[in-house]
């Protein structure tokens, strides 16, 4: 078999490093969907640039990415987080309402994704599951509502990414 062919014939697996329990406040460099062939699962990707963290593995310019699995009876509710988080960000009111299938396509358009660049804090808990799994559980917060304290650092955080979101 052709090196092409192993390629071409490849799963893609779409996954940096998994994020781990703490307090993050980053960037959301893309959102994605992953069908995976070999798992038969479809994935809901973010991958995400940390600017502030409280994880002892990863420091500031560290990536991760949040792997959600839309198969499982958690995983629409876990990426309608992301989502209703995404829009709070983005509108004043947003509400469950606005988080229609339109929005959600949107947040993994290839132009015009109202995630991309957006600077977001998140919160990741080690929990285990009803059969007794470990999982870490993340819960997406616009940002500034997680650390409120730090309002004039929110400030400049968000105007760093959106020169830089300008200048894409």
């Amino acid at each position: 078999m052709s090196w092409a062919k192993k390629i071409a014939g490849a799963e893609l697996y779409g996954t940096g490093n998994y994020i781990k329990a703490g307090k993050y406040r980053g960037v959301i460099r893309d959102v994605k969907i992953h069908e995976s062939v070999h798992k038969k699962a479809t994935y809901f990707l973010v991958e995400y640039d940390i600017q502030q963290t409280t994880a002892a593995e990863y420091k500031p310019g560290d990536s991760v990415t949040w792997r959600n699995n839309l198969d499982q009876p958690s995983g629409p509710s876990n990426a309608l987080g992301f989502s209703m988080a995404v829009g709070k960000s983005c509108f004043e009111n947003f509400d469950k309402s606005r988080a229609t299938e339109k929005w959600n396509e949107s947040l993994v358009a290839l132009d015009e994704n109202p995630a991309r660049g957006l600077v977001m804090d998140m919160e990741a808990v080690d929990i285990l599951t009803r059969a007794g799994n470990p999982f870490t559980k993340i819960t997406w917060h616009p940002v500034g509502s997680m650390w409120p304290e730090d309002d004039g650092e929110v400030e400049a955080v968000v105007a760093s990414a959106r020169r830089a979101r300008a200048a894409e």
